[in-house]
């Protein structure tokens, strides 16, 4: 039987990347994600950790959920979209299986770029045949001029 040379105890090679590995692989890394080196590590800072998103701000949501053929059963909520309860919505919606309808309507001033991310976020839904929605608040119309208000 052969020993080893090597003490459980002796200290391991815990050096540092050599600087040209470390810069090759910030650089592979950033090409991958389409920025530049120098733009990486503030990409990476603003990455939430449920899907690599930049984080949403909350925004207010009304949601729907059906299930497929139900006559009633459906789930409504309001409340502030943030990481947590988005998570929550997918979580709902998964349950709901195929054939289920979500609807998001997001408030009226809610900026395009973060109805794409949600919209992002909820498309592996879609791959589990879920049909999703999202869109924006419509306008209520003031009628108060039709009634000499």
């Amino acid at each position: 039987m052969r020993q080893s040379t090597v003490s459980a105890t002796a200290p391991r090679d815990t050096a540092a990347p050599t600087p040209a590995l470390e810069t090759r692989l910030r650089g592979l890394v950033a090409q991958h994600l389409g920025i530049h080196a120098d733009q990486l590590v503030e990409y990476l800072s603003h990455l939430d950790g449920l899907a690599g998103e930049p984080d949403i701000p909350s925004v207010r949501v009304r949601t729907s959920l059906v299930r497929h053929g139900a006559r009633s059963g459906r789930l409504g909520r309001a409340f502030l979209l943030n990481p947590y309860t988005l998570q929550v919505l997918i979580d709902d919606a998964r349950r709901a299986g195929r054939g289920a309808r979500l609807d998001v309507v997001v408030g009226q001033n809610t900026p395009v770029v973060l109805i794409g991310a949600i919209r992002r976020r909820l498309v592996a839904l879609e791959r589990r045949g879920v049909r999703v929605r999202v869109r924006l608040e419509r306008r209520r119309r003031d009628y108060s001029v039709l009634l000499g208000l």
